[in-house]
């Protein structure tokens, strides 16, 4: 699964809840660049596409095709940082 601007649906919901946006399920700009606040800040390609590393890095787990895990909190002894979007 790779997310990217034009991606939606409730993975990219999950996406936007843990970068602190409104979760409106489509990735567009403003949700392309929190990614990459959040890739830079994680040692992470800033690429702004979302894919297994980020979703991983994120703590959000997808199971099959796109059905979410309903599980957007870093796993235990996950070291991520999250940013606060300046709007």
């Amino acid at each position: 699964m790779l997310l990217k601007v034009g991606s939606s649906g409730e993975v990219v919901k999950q996406v936007q809840k843990f970068l602190g946006l409104t979760a409106d399920g489509i990735f567009g700009k403003g949700t392309e660049q929190s990614v990459k606040d959040f890739q830079k800040l994680n040692g992470l390609t800033p690429d702004g596409l979302v894919g297994s590393g980020t979703l991983a890095k994120m703590g959000i787990k997808v199971e099959a095709a796109s059905a979410p895990t309903p599980n957007n909190a870093p796993s235990a002894g996950a070291s991520t940082q999250r940013i606060k979007l300046r709007l």
